[in-house]
């Protein structure tokens, strides 16, 4: 009987294991929810018997609310948010299931090489993490920590953990793994819904739907852009290849309208972060398909042998939508017509001239048009639509034009900005190995005065508890204010808002002689996350160290209209250290408007930094490389990128083989890491978890399909 069953606990243990400590880790953090713990924990308990019923829902659900989910500008939390619950529950869940199948023998174990790539990239990351925690000193960990923190080394390999234990979740057999994969697709689709939707009312709410010429640029609900980054440009990239998926495979109208208008949601979306390296990461892979599918209806036919279990036809019916040839070249051409002009006609004049033109020849061939079917119009429509976008963006006095008028110029500081970040390197081990996960923002900062960070936020012990150290930079005077400790806090229209605050001035430096009196700059601001609004403000100096001061300030600025329920502005209560060389010391704040009551929670700091987030503006050079390939070097080492960049060329050459025996959704996904890749030309994309653990996904989906099975069972 013990020869019997040993095999079995064995084969169930590693599962077993995961799902312990996924379930304990999740608790833990919902207890400690700083909002709503008993919502948090029920959630985690729905979310882990979810997976443990359903293992197909995993796929599903973390692209749907990756999003949207977190809430960290209101819990305060910077290390965790509530995607880490999610994917957590999800893993207890889906792991207690897969133990208990191995149990019965029902599922297999990870193929041998799998296993190996598993373990090759936890020993790499587990390197990198305990490296980074050293690097940065140890201590006990905290969700409240800041990035130069030791914390951060475990935020910054959370991505990567949480997807090798989702690895041995994925189905083997060909079938289910094409059914896990559509399902991914459709969460993605879901997910750059709410980014759309969410994109199109900060837009209304602040600068205007129409206002192009200023330079805000969104960032929706990725709330890892308090310190700047792209987030949202990495996260866009990603999905639009999806939603190109969504309107190519639509087979009825009403599916046809809903993808379209989630085009036209994600174009706005990506046109309006005014970011040049979405549109670079968007439209190549995009005309990457274009051509791909021009090659295959009017190139050469070949025939292509077909994979056991698949079919060799890849008709265009098969690939999603039998789209008559003219039709789509056609309005092919016109939409290129139209981008093409939008971006060569000196001149705004010309531009609508462009657009009237092709909306002219677009009404001249209605009729032939129509006689196509319902998908030619449609289609029609749709790229009408886009065009239109495009050249309402760029002709509107638009902030993307000087953008891209000034690229050349931004490539030297760029180049300099890389150079300096590999100068953290310091040997041939760093090299080698990287200087820890989480680490490259507190080196980079510390290389050189002039790049510092324009402040700090550190919780102290004192003897009435935590309370927050408010830090301005060391040096640099220019960009002294510009990081503050914030609250989101009732819009109140038609009022003054009065600050109320016990604080003092303290060192900089520990052991400084004496410490200059710091002035705070106190602001009530209609602020989304980054960019100001209307602002109600006032500068105050404290007295020095030695005293107290207790203080009653009123705001000056106008005061604030009445706003709808949606799009409405938020209002947020910023407080900064606002001259270089200097730091304060707050023990309690209060906040009212119109005489009421106070509107903070915890100015007293009663639970710590709960509530309360940090948030930086305008300066934002020392959290981020802005290049994929520099970042991975320069943390996770020569060895760690080499690693990584080999099993996503992998991936990317696996999804580009199954396109090529039709498999339909494989070239978006392709088109997916492509986009990925090029926006991590100037951008970071791992110093974000939530969207690096979905590029992760991508490409283990196509990794696995290349080594998927028919007729393997799960």
């Amino acid at each position: 009987m013990t020869t019997a069953t040993a095999p079995r606990w064995a084969a169930a243990l590693p599962s077993a294991l995961l799902a312990s400590a996924a379930a304990g880790l999740a608790l833990a953090l919902g207890a400690a929810h700083p909002l709503a713990p008993g919502i948090a924990l029920a959630a985690v308990a729905l979310a882990g018997a979810l997976a443990a019923r359903w293992s197909g829902a995993t796929w599903f659900v973390l692209p749907a609310v990756m999003p949207w989910i977190a809430l960290n500008p209101w819990t305060g939390w910077t290390m965790v948010d509530e995607f880490d619950l999610l994917v957590l529950a999800l893993l207890a869940g889906a792991h207690a299931a897969r133990a208990a199948a191995r149990w019965r023998g029902v599922t297999p174990p990870l193929p041998r090489r799998e296993f190996g790539v598993v373990a090759l990239l936890a020993v790499l990351l587990g390197f990198g993490v305990v490296r980074g925690w050293l690097d940065a000193g140890g201590g006990a960990p905290s969700a409240f920590d800041g990035y130069t923190d030791a914390t951060n080394a475990l935020r910054a390999g959370k991505s990567l953990a949480f997807a090798l234990a989702l690895w041995p979740l994925l189905p083997r057999e060909a079938a289910a793994l094409a059914a896990a994969a559509r399902r991914f697709a459709l969460g993605m689709a879901l997910g750059v819904a709410v980014v759309g939707v969410a994109a199109l009312g900060e837009r209304i709410a602040y600068p205007g739907l129409l206002e192009f010429s200023g330079p805000y640029r969104i960032t929706a609900r990725f709330w890892e852009m308090h310190v700047g980054g792209a987030a949202i440009d990495a996260y866009l990239a990603l999905a639009t290849p999806v939603v190109a998926w969504a309107v190519w495979g639509a087979r009825t109208p009403v599916r046809f309208a809903v993808a379209a208008l989630l085009a036209v949601l994600t174009v706005h979306a990506a046109l309006v972060t005014f970011a040049r390296g979405v549109l670079l990461a968007v439209g190549l892979p995009l005309l990457g398909l274009g051509l791909a599918w021009l090659w295959q209806r009017l190139g050469p036919r070949a025939a292509v042998p077909a994979r056991a279990g698949e079919a060799a036809s890849v008709s265009s019916r098969q690939c999603g939508a039998p789209w008559p040839r003219g039709a789509v070249v056609g309005f092919g051409l016109l939409a290129v017509v139209v981008l093409v002009g939008a971006f060569a006609i000196e001149g705004y004049a010309g531009l609508g001239w462009v657009w009237l033109a092709a909306s002219a020849l677009l009404l001249l061939a209605w009729r032939r048009v129509r006689a196509l079917g319902w998908r030619a119009p449609a289609g029609a429509l749709l790229a009408l639509a886009l065009a239109t976008e495009v050249v309402a963006v760029v002709a509107g006095g638009s902030f993307l034009v000087e953008r891209l008028a000034q690229t050349t110029l931004d490539a030297g500081g760029r180049i300099a900005h890389w150079r300096h970040g590999l100068g953290v390197l310091d040997s041939p081990r760093d090299v080698a190995l990287g200087i820890g996960l989480g680490r490259l923002p507190a080196r980079y900062a510390a290389a050189d005065v002039q790049r510092e960070f324009s402040g700090a936020i550190r919780w102290v012990a004192t003897p009435q508890g935590l309370r927050p150290r408010l830090e301005g930079p060391a040096v640099v005077d220019e960009i002294g204010g510009l990081y503050a400790l914030t609250q989101r806090v009732p819009h109140v229209p038609g009022a003054r808002y009065v600050v109320s605050l016990q604080a003092r001035s303290q060192a900089l430096r520990a052991g400084a002689a004496e410490a200059p009196a710091a002035r705070l700059w106190l602001r009530v601001c209609e602020r989304h996350l980054l960019y100001d609004a209307r602002c109600q403000e006032a500068l105050v100096t404290l007295p020095p160290p030695e005293a107290v001061a207790t203080l009653d300030v009123p705001l000056d600025g106008p005061a604030f209209a009445a706003q709808p329920w949606w799009p409405a502005r938020r209002a947020l209560l910023s407080i900064a250290v606002y001259d270089a060389g200097t730091a304060a010391l707050l023990e309690r704040v209060q906040l009212r408007a119109g005489g009421g009551a106070d509107l903070l929670h915890h100015g007293d700091f009663a639970r710590g930094a709960a509530r309360w987030f940090p948030s930086a503006q305008a300066w934002y050079v020392p959290w981020h490389i802005d290049n994929l390939y520099l970042e991975l070097l320069i943390e996770r080492g020569a060895a760690g990128a080499l690693a990584l960049l080999a099993l996503a060329g992998l991936a990317l050459q696996r999804l580009l083989d199954a396109a090529r025996h039709g498999d339909t959704l494989a070239p978006f996904l392709a088109a997916a890491l492509a986009g990925v890749a090029l926006v991590g030309a100037v951008s970071s994309v791992l110093d974000v978890p939530r969207v690096a653990l979905v590029a992760m996904l991508v490409a283990m989906l196509g990794l696995r399909r290349g080594a998927a099975k028919p007729g393997t069972p799960r």
